[in-house]
């Protein structure tokens, strides 16, 4: 029997460990939920897919049974060789063992067609969302498990109170949804939080250029650095409340009220020198598009 034939259950039993705290594993075990996951993803022929953090292979299976491309990266290093043993037969699996933070995305989905489709490890998930998107060629749809708080954060629309820097960064290039709400049984251990899947679909034309998308993550992080201040407060760094009223934006406006296009507004108020310094800040902690 091939490693996608297998059930949730019956990879775990072959894995024979246990998920670990530190890479923030919890394996998803719900067949039915699996499925519509990889249904999320729209796969069509000629087209690959990436998933990262794979653990014993429950949405690995599901997603070789597509009969597509699948390039797996899984860190923890018992797990690889499990993947190894069970998939490595099967010439739509390829494993790539080692830390996510350091593969090099760009490199990746280079090529044909990519999307993405991850239970992503909760402690990492933010960080590795963003290094993912940060390419001149992201996957055209990613569908991402993500802490229910995040997810809904994610997907909140740009002001609304339930919005954030995330939401803000995300919406240049994307559109996010809600497409799976998954309760902590659904997995083995469960986890002590729910958990949301959601849809990233690419937009036909971004919103902006790529290096305005790296200062527009910036200074949205400073707009809801402290979420109950106003803009005047909290981009008084960068601009003044001169220079935001001028580009046609409230100073006493909080961040969360902001529509995408005053945030732009305030991107393209922002004179070389910063805008220059904030290019440098995103490359140096590794947040620029590559």
């Amino acid at each position: 029997m091939k490693g996608r034939d297998l059930e949730p259950a019956e990879l775990i039993r072959l894995y024979g460990g246990r998920a670990r705290k530190r890479f923030g594993q919890n394996f998803l075990v719900n067949r039915s939920s699996l499925e519509r996951i990889v249904d999320l993803a729209q796969l069509s022929e000629g087209e690959r897919v990436v998933e990262v953090g794979p653990g014993p292979g429950a949405l690995t299976s599901t997603i070789l049974r597509r009969d597509v491309p699948l390039t797996a990266i899984e860190i923890d290093r018992d797990l690889a060789e499990h993947l190894r043993e069970t998939f490595g037969d099967d010439p739509c699996f390829t494993l790539i063992e080692g830390d996510a933070r350091k593969v090099d995305f760009g490199e990746l989905f280079e090529g044909e067609a990519v999307k993405v489709i991850a239970n992503l490890p909760y402690n990492v998930a933010t960080p590795l969302l963003l290094q993912m998107i940060d390419q001149k060629t992201p996957p055209e749809r990613l569908v991402l498990m993500f802490q229910k708080e995040v997810a809904d954060r994610i997907c909140a629309p740009v002001g609304s109170r339930a919005s954030g820097w995330l939401t803000v960064a995300i919406s240049a290039r994307f559109i996010a949804r809600i497409g799976l709400r998954l309760p902590p049984g659904a997995f083995v251990p469960p986890p002590k939080i729910d958990s949301a899947v959601i849809v990233l679909t690419q937009r036909e034309t971004p919103l902006c250029s790529l290096e305005d998308e790296v200062v527009l993550r910036a200074i949205a992080e400073l707009g809801f650095g402290q979420r109950r201040k106003t803009l005047r407060n909290n981009l008084k760094g960068v601009l003044s409340a001169e220079e935001i009223e001028a580009a046609g934006v409230d100073p006493q406006h909080r961040a969360e009220v902001l529509s995408m296009e005053q945030w732009l507004l305030l991107v393209r108020a922002l004179d070389a020198e910063t805008r220059q310094q904030m290019l440098e800040d995103s490359r140096s902690g590794d947040r620029v598009i590559k």
